[in-house]
Protein backbone atom coordinates (compact mmCIF):
# COMPACT_ATOMS: atom_id res chain seq x y z
CA UNK A 1 0.00 0.00 0.00
CA UNK A 2 1.29 3.50 -0.83
CA UNK A 3 2.08 5.62 2.22
CA UNK A 4 0.25 8.89 2.46
CA UNK A 5 2.73 10.43 4.90
CA UNK A 6 6.43 9.84 5.37
CA UNK A 7 6.89 10.11 9.11
CA UNK A 8 10.29 9.95 10.67
CA UNK A 9 11.61 10.53 14.18
CA UNK A 10 12.25 14.26 13.58
CA UNK A 11 8.75 14.84 12.24
CA UNK A 12 7.20 13.06 15.19
CA UNK A 13 9.37 15.09 17.60
CA UNK A 14 8.40 18.43 16.05
CA UNK A 15 4.72 17.46 16.00
CA UNK A 16 4.86 16.39 19.65
CA UNK A 17 6.67 19.58 20.67
CA UNK A 18 4.04 21.68 18.91
CA UNK A 19 1.25 19.98 20.83
CA UNK A 20 3.18 20.45 24.09
CA UNK A 21 3.74 24.17 23.47
CA UNK A 22 0.10 24.59 22.55
CA UNK A 23 -0.98 23.01 25.82
CA UNK A 24 1.46 25.28 27.69
CA UNK A 25 -0.06 28.36 26.09
CA UNK A 26 -3.58 27.22 27.00
CA UNK A 27 -2.41 26.49 30.57
CA UNK A 28 -0.78 29.93 30.72
CA UNK A 29 -4.01 31.57 29.57
CA UNK A 30 -6.10 29.94 32.27
CA UNK A 31 -3.43 30.44 34.94
CA UNK A 32 -2.57 34.06 34.34
CA UNK A 33 -5.07 35.52 31.82
CA UNK A 34 -7.34 37.08 34.43
CA UNK A 35 -4.46 38.94 36.05
CA UNK A 36 -3.54 40.87 32.89
CA UNK A 37 -4.87 44.38 32.42
CA UNK A 38 -6.17 45.13 28.89
CA UNK A 39 -3.35 46.80 26.95
CA UNK A 40 -3.31 48.18 23.41
CA UNK A 41 -0.88 46.38 21.10
CA UNK A 42 -0.35 47.24 17.45
CA UNK A 43 0.16 44.77 14.61
CA UNK A 44 3.89 44.92 15.29
CA UNK A 45 3.40 43.23 18.64
CA UNK A 46 4.51 44.36 22.07
CA UNK A 47 5.92 43.34 25.41
CA UNK A 48 4.26 42.97 28.82
CA UNK A 49 5.86 42.14 32.14
CA UNK A 50 4.62 41.68 35.71
CA UNK A 51 6.05 40.36 38.95
CA UNK A 52 5.24 36.78 37.90
CA UNK A 53 5.57 36.54 34.16
CA UNK A 54 6.72 38.27 31.01
CA UNK A 55 4.86 38.06 27.72
CA UNK A 56 6.13 38.97 24.28
CA UNK A 57 3.67 39.45 21.42
CA UNK A 58 5.02 39.23 17.90
CA UNK A 59 1.92 38.68 15.78
CA UNK A 60 -1.07 41.00 15.54
CA UNK A 61 -3.86 41.73 13.12
CA UNK A 62 -2.34 43.01 9.86
CA UNK A 63 -5.12 45.55 9.22
CA UNK A 64 -5.94 48.47 11.50
CA UNK A 65 -9.25 50.24 10.87
CA UNK A 66 -11.43 52.57 12.93
CA UNK A 67 -15.22 52.37 12.86
CA UNK A 68 -17.33 55.20 14.26
CA UNK A 69 -20.98 54.94 15.30
CA UNK A 70 -23.10 57.61 16.98
CA UNK A 71 -22.26 56.11 20.36
CA UNK A 72 -18.85 54.43 20.18
CA UNK A 73 -15.47 54.22 18.47
CA UNK A 74 -13.96 50.77 17.70
CA UNK A 75 -10.48 50.23 16.28
CA UNK A 76 -9.80 46.80 14.82
CA UNK A 77 -6.25 45.48 15.02
CA UNK A 78 -6.01 46.56 18.65
CA UNK A 79 -6.99 44.92 21.88
CA UNK A 80 -9.98 46.88 23.17
CA UNK A 81 -10.31 47.96 26.80
CA UNK A 82 -13.10 46.50 28.90
CA UNK A 83 -16.14 48.41 27.65
CA UNK A 84 -16.12 51.12 25.00
CA UNK A 85 -15.89 54.78 25.92
CA UNK A 86 -18.85 56.95 24.85
CA UNK A 87 -18.27 58.95 21.67
CA UNK A 88 -18.52 62.66 22.54
CA UNK A 89 -18.83 65.62 20.20
CA UNK A 90 -17.42 69.13 20.44
CA UNK A 91 -19.24 72.38 19.72
CA UNK A 92 -17.25 75.59 19.14
CA UNK A 93 -19.16 78.88 19.10
CA UNK A 94 -18.21 82.53 18.73
CA UNK A 95 -20.50 85.19 20.25
CA UNK A 96 -20.18 88.69 21.70
CA UNK A 97 -21.96 90.22 24.70
CA UNK A 98 -23.18 93.68 23.69
CA UNK A 99 -22.02 95.99 26.49
CA UNK A 100 -18.82 94.01 27.07
CA UNK A 101 -17.57 94.64 23.53
CA UNK A 102 -14.31 96.61 23.57
CA UNK A 103 -14.47 98.14 20.10
CA UNK A 104 -11.50 96.15 18.84
CA UNK A 105 -12.87 92.73 17.98
CA UNK A 106 -12.99 91.44 21.55
CA UNK A 107 -14.59 91.89 24.96
CA UNK A 108 -13.67 93.31 28.35
CA UNK A 109 -13.59 90.97 31.33
CA UNK A 110 -16.30 91.38 33.96
CA UNK A 111 -15.04 92.90 37.19
CA UNK A 112 -15.99 92.21 40.77
CA UNK A 113 -15.79 94.59 43.72
CA UNK A 114 -16.18 93.95 47.42
CA UNK A 115 -15.38 97.32 48.99
CA UNK A 116 -16.96 99.82 46.60
CA UNK A 117 -13.55 101.02 45.40
CA UNK A 118 -11.13 98.38 44.14
CA UNK A 119 -12.11 96.03 41.33
CA UNK A 120 -10.62 92.75 40.16
CA UNK A 121 -11.26 90.17 37.45
CA UNK A 122 -14.19 87.95 38.29
CA UNK A 123 -12.81 85.06 36.24
CA UNK A 124 -9.23 83.89 35.55
CA UNK A 125 -7.33 84.04 32.29
CA UNK A 126 -9.25 85.19 29.24
CA UNK A 127 -12.69 84.26 30.60
CA UNK A 128 -15.17 87.15 30.35
CA UNK A 129 -18.23 85.50 31.89
CA UNK A 130 -20.25 82.28 31.68
CA UNK A 131 -23.21 81.36 29.49
CA UNK A 132 -25.65 78.53 28.98
CA UNK A 133 -25.65 76.72 25.65
CA UNK A 134 -28.58 74.52 24.68
CA UNK A 135 -29.53 72.42 21.68
CA UNK A 136 -33.16 72.45 20.59
CA UNK A 137 -34.91 70.02 18.26
CA UNK A 138 -35.59 71.26 14.74
CA UNK A 139 -39.20 70.08 14.90
CA UNK A 140 -42.15 71.56 16.79
CA UNK A 141 -42.40 72.16 19.72
CA UNK A 142 -38.58 72.44 19.53
CA UNK A 143 -37.80 70.88 22.93
CA UNK A 144 -34.31 71.11 24.39
CA UNK A 145 -32.30 67.91 23.91
CA UNK A 146 -29.04 69.04 25.53
CA UNK A 147 -28.00 71.69 28.07
CA UNK A 148 -24.62 72.97 29.21
CA UNK A 149 -24.46 75.61 31.94
CA UNK A 150 -21.70 77.80 33.37
CA UNK A 151 -19.72 77.55 30.12
CA UNK A 152 -16.82 79.98 29.77
CA UNK A 153 -16.98 82.71 27.13
CA UNK A 154 -13.59 84.26 26.38
CA UNK A 155 -12.43 87.71 25.36
CA UNK A 156 -12.37 86.68 21.69
CA UNK A 157 -15.96 85.44 22.00
CA UNK A 158 -15.02 81.77 21.85
CA UNK A 159 -17.15 79.16 23.63
CA UNK A 160 -16.27 75.47 23.57
CA UNK A 161 -18.24 72.44 24.77
CA UNK A 162 -16.71 68.98 24.46
CA UNK A 163 -19.19 66.73 26.25
CA UNK A 164 -22.07 66.51 23.77
CA UNK A 165 -23.30 62.89 23.45
CA UNK A 166 -22.43 61.22 20.17
CA UNK A 167 -26.01 60.01 19.88
CA UNK A 168 -27.05 63.57 18.99
CA UNK A 169 -26.46 63.36 15.27
CA UNK A 170 -29.39 65.26 13.76
CA UNK A 171 -29.96 68.97 13.10
CA UNK A 172 -30.49 71.25 16.12
CA UNK A 173 -30.93 74.91 16.89
CA UNK A 174 -28.05 76.30 18.97
CA UNK A 175 -29.36 78.49 21.80
CA UNK A 176 -27.19 80.88 23.82
CA UNK A 177 -28.41 82.35 27.10
CA UNK A 178 -26.52 84.92 29.16
CA UNK A 179 -27.49 86.50 32.48
CA UNK A 180 -27.75 90.01 30.93
CA UNK A 181 -28.60 89.24 27.31
CA UNK A 182 -31.59 88.35 25.21
CA UNK A 183 -31.85 84.62 24.54
CA UNK A 184 -30.57 83.99 21.02
CA UNK A 185 -31.19 81.04 18.66
CA UNK A 186 -29.13 80.13 15.62
CA UNK A 187 -30.50 81.31 12.30
CA UNK A 188 -31.36 77.76 11.27
CA UNK A 189 -30.82 74.23 12.58
CA UNK A 190 -27.19 73.10 12.52
CA UNK A 191 -26.01 69.60 11.59
CA UNK A 192 -24.35 67.54 14.32
CA UNK A 193 -23.61 64.60 12.03
CA UNK A 194 -19.87 65.02 12.60
CA UNK A 195 -17.51 66.65 15.06
CA UNK A 196 -16.37 69.28 15.78
CA UNK A 197 -19.34 71.53 15.06
CA UNK A 198 -18.58 75.24 14.61
CA UNK A 199 -20.95 78.21 14.62
CA UNK A 200 -20.21 81.94 14.53
CA UNK A 201 -22.93 84.29 15.78
CA UNK A 202 -20.76 87.38 15.17
CA UNK A 203 -20.32 87.20 11.39
CA UNK A 204 -23.81 88.30 10.28
CA UNK A 205 -27.21 89.23 11.67
CA UNK A 206 -28.67 86.23 9.85
CA UNK A 207 -26.64 83.93 12.11
CA UNK A 208 -29.40 84.51 14.68
CA UNK A 209 -33.01 83.45 14.20
CA UNK A 210 -34.96 86.35 12.72
CA UNK A 211 -31.73 88.38 12.28
CA UNK A 212 -31.98 89.11 15.99
CA UNK A 213 -28.48 90.52 16.53
CA UNK A 214 -27.00 93.95 17.08
CA UNK A 215 -24.32 95.24 14.71
CA UNK A 216 -21.78 96.06 17.40
CA UNK A 217 -18.92 97.01 15.07
CA UNK A 218 -19.91 98.57 11.72
CA UNK A 219 -16.31 98.84 10.57
CA UNK A 220 -15.52 95.15 11.07
CA UNK A 221 -19.16 94.15 10.44
CA UNK A 222 -19.44 92.21 13.71
CA UNK A 223 -22.62 91.36 15.59
CA UNK A 224 -23.49 90.70 19.23
CA UNK A 225 -26.28 89.38 21.42
CA UNK A 226 -28.69 92.09 22.47
CA UNK A 227 -28.07 93.23 26.05
CA UNK A 228 -30.36 94.40 28.84
CA UNK A 229 -32.67 91.50 29.69
CA UNK A 230 -31.96 91.35 33.42
CA UNK A 231 -35.39 91.28 35.06
CA UNK A 232 -39.17 90.95 34.67
CA UNK A 233 -42.32 91.24 36.74
CA UNK A 234 -41.17 88.11 38.59
CA UNK A 235 -37.61 89.39 38.96
CA UNK A 236 -36.16 86.88 36.46
CA UNK A 237 -35.24 87.17 32.81
CA UNK A 238 -38.24 87.01 30.48
CA UNK A 239 -36.55 87.27 27.09
CA UNK A 240 -37.35 90.97 26.53
CA UNK A 241 -35.80 94.36 27.32
CA UNK A 242 -38.54 96.51 28.81
CA UNK A 243 -39.61 98.75 31.70
CA UNK A 244 -38.87 96.08 34.29
CA UNK A 245 -35.22 96.01 33.25
CA UNK A 246 -35.08 99.82 33.27
CA UNK A 247 -36.49 100.01 36.78
CA UNK A 248 -34.17 97.32 38.11
CA UNK A 249 -31.08 99.02 36.75
CA UNK A 250 -32.21 102.51 37.81
CA UNK A 251 -32.78 101.37 41.38
CA UNK A 252 -29.43 99.62 41.51
CA UNK A 253 -27.70 102.73 40.21
CA UNK A 254 -29.43 104.97 42.73
CA UNK A 255 -28.38 102.70 45.58
CA UNK A 256 -24.76 102.65 44.44
CA UNK A 257 -24.69 98.90 43.81
CA UNK A 258 -21.32 97.44 42.88
CA UNK A 259 -19.72 94.05 42.27
CA UNK A 260 -20.44 91.20 39.90
CA UNK A 261 -24.16 91.87 39.52
CA UNK A 262 -26.53 91.59 36.55
CA UNK A 263 -27.20 95.35 36.62
CA UNK A 264 -23.56 96.05 35.68
CA UNK A 265 -23.66 95.58 31.92
CA UNK A 266 -20.46 97.48 31.09
CA UNK A 267 -18.25 95.07 33.09
CA UNK A 268 -16.53 97.73 35.27
CA UNK A 269 -17.89 96.46 38.62
CA UNK A 270 -20.21 99.44 39.25
CA UNK A 271 -23.82 100.17 38.31
CA UNK A 272 -24.23 103.64 36.80
CA UNK A 273 -25.79 105.62 33.98
CA UNK A 274 -23.71 103.86 31.32
CA UNK A 275 -25.44 100.58 32.16
CA UNK A 276 -28.79 102.28 32.05
CA UNK A 277 -28.15 103.66 28.55
CA UNK A 278 -27.87 100.18 27.01
CA UNK A 279 -31.10 99.02 28.61
CA UNK A 280 -32.99 102.21 27.80
CA UNK A 281 -32.00 102.20 24.12
CA UNK A 282 -32.85 98.54 23.64
CA UNK A 283 -36.18 98.83 25.44
CA UNK A 284 -37.10 101.78 23.25
CA UNK A 285 -36.33 99.66 20.20
CA UNK A 286 -38.57 96.83 21.45
CA UNK A 287 -35.74 94.31 21.62
CA UNK A 288 -36.68 90.78 22.64
CA UNK A 289 -36.04 87.13 21.85
CA UNK A 290 -36.92 85.79 18.41
CA UNK A 291 -37.46 82.03 18.18
CA UNK A 292 -39.44 79.44 16.22
CA UNK A 293 -43.19 79.72 16.98
CA UNK A 294 -44.32 78.58 20.42
CA UNK A 295 -41.22 76.76 21.62
CA UNK A 296 -41.49 74.71 24.82
CA UNK A 297 -38.89 76.93 26.46
CA UNK A 298 -41.10 80.02 26.65
CA UNK A 299 -41.04 81.79 29.99
CA UNK A 300 -43.42 80.37 32.56
CA UNK A 301 -43.75 76.89 31.02
CA UNK A 302 -42.29 73.56 32.10
CA UNK A 303 -39.54 74.10 29.55
CA UNK A 304 -38.18 77.19 31.27
CA UNK A 305 -34.47 76.93 32.11
CA UNK A 306 -32.48 79.14 34.40
CA UNK A 307 -29.19 80.61 33.21
CA UNK A 308 -26.42 79.59 35.59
Amino acid sequence: MKKLFNLNDRTIFCFTRGIFLGLMIITFHFSFGQSLTPVVYSSAGGYYTSSNVSLSLTIGEPVIETYVTPNNILTTGFQQPEGLSPFLKTLNIVAFIEAAYNGAGGMNKFQDCTDGESTFDKFPGTVVDTVSVLLASDTEPWPYVYEAHAVDINTDGSISISGIPGSLGSNYYIVVKHRQSVETWSGSPVSFASTPVTYNFTSAASQAYGNNMRQIDPVEDLYSLWGGDISSVSGEQDGYVDIFDNVADFNASQSGLYGYVVEDLTTDGFVDIFDMVTIFNNSQSGIGMNTPPNPMKKHGTSGTLEVR
